[in-house]
């Protein structure tokens, strides 16, 4: 008798596990109109020229820099006296972001004596920058001019505006 006690104690015992797991396994957790969300602020990405400024040149000639904002810069070249002349400019700029990189654009750069100058600027398209203090997050935008013309009659003088263009990258 005792052996069959505990064979049907064994038995309820599973059937009781098996009930109660059963009983579990159909609870279902509901989880409505859950949102999480990140806006987008455009004070986190931050493309801008540094304040060091270099530039050489073949023949005569100087270089008046005016800084109008971070993302552009204007510069008159005056004094170039013969065809051939050039200069060639570089111009240091960094990302200042600290959350995201940059992927550059070529840079917009305009010329306003066509005829005289002829202004060419290194490509920037493709170039990742890192955030901001890592060891890939400046470069540098080299623009070269030369003189395509020997004046005869006036002095000629030129203004060129460079202007970044980048996407942020995460």
């Amino acid at each position: 008798m005792k052996k069959r006690t505990g064979i049907f104690a064994i038995i309820i015992a599973i059937l009781l596990l098996g009930v109660g797991y059963a009983a579990m396994s159909g609870q279902a957790l509901h989880v409505n109109d859950a949102k999480a969300t990140v806006k987008v602020d455009d004070s986190n990405f931050n493309v801008i020229f540094r304040n060091e400024t270099t530039f050489s040149k073949t023949g005569a000639g100087e270089i008046e820099f005016v800084r109008t904002d971070d993302h552009n810069v204007t510069f008159t070249l005056t004094g170039f006296t013969k065809r051939g002349d050039t200069a060639v400019i570089t111009l240091p700029f960094r990302n200042d972001s600290d959350t995201l990189q940059a992927v550059l654009e070529n840079a917009t750069v305009t010329n306003s004596d066509g005829n005289y100058f002829r202004v060419t600027a290194e490509p920037l398209a493709e170039t990742v920058l890192g955030e901001k203090g890592q060891a890939d997050e400046g470069a540098n935008l080299v623009i070269t001019v030369e003189a395509i013309k020997t004046p005869v009659e006036n002095d000629v003088t030129t203004t060129i505006t460079a202007t970044l263009n980048a996407n942020p990258k995460n």
